[in-house]
């Protein structure tokens, strides 16, 4: 029997695809003025921040300002 490990891309796209789901809901919900909507919206935001990896500037193409760099 082998095992497989999945793939880390898959997975992270899978999360991020859950992610836009609940941000979406958490739109909808706020728009009909129900209550859960900032608790869909805040476990959106707590999934992206301890599951997804960090996001560099070089990966989204934009320059890094001056504050963020670091000193020589």
């Amino acid at each position: 029997m082998t095992v497989t490990q999945p793939s880390t891309v898959k997975l992270f796209d899978e999360i991020e695809g859950a992610v836009e789901t609940l941000e979406y809901l958490a739109v909808e919900a706020a728009y009909l003025g129900e209550p859960c909507a900032q608790i869909l919206l805040r476990t959106a935001e707590l999934l992206r921040l301890t599951v997804m990896p960090p996001v560099t500037a070089s990966l989204l193409g934009t320059q890094v300002s001056v504050a963020e760099q670091p000193a020589p």
